[in-house]
C-alpha cells in the first residue's frame, strides 16, 4: 500500500514505514538564472552528454560540476589559446 502524506511518500507493506523510490531525489529549491561563458568545445561535449548519455539538461550537468568543485575544492586554472566562448543562460 502506497500512501502520500504531504510531500512524503511511504510504503506501508508488512507494517514497515520506508521512504519510496522517490526519496533519492533532491528537494526542489529556488533557482537563480546566471549567464555563464564557457568554451565552445566544452559546450559541444556537454550537449553530447546531455543528448546521448545522461538524462539531464546542460544546465543540470553544469550545476553538478560546480557543486563537485565546491565540495572537492579541486579547481585547476589554465590559460586557453583560443577565446571561442558560448554564452548561455544556465
Amino acid at each position: 500500500m502506497l500512501t502520500i502524506y504531504g510531500k512524503k511518500i511511504y510504503n506501508f507493506n508488512k507494517g514497515e514505514r520506508k521512504m519510496s523510490c522517490f526519496s533519492r531525489f533532491c528537494k526542489k529549491g529556488t533557482t537563480v538564472n546566471k549567464k555563464l561563458s564557457i568554451d565552445e568545445n566544452l559546450y559541444q561535449d556537454l550537449t553530447e552528454l546531455s543528448n546521448s548519455t545522461y538524462d539531464a539538461s546542460i544546465s543540470k550537468l553544469v550545476n553538478a560540476a560546480i557543486e563537485d568543485l565546491i565540495t572537492t575544492k579541486n579547481v585547476a586554472l589554465y590559460k586557453k589559446k583560443t577565446q571561442i566562448k558560448y554564452l548561455g543562460l544556465f
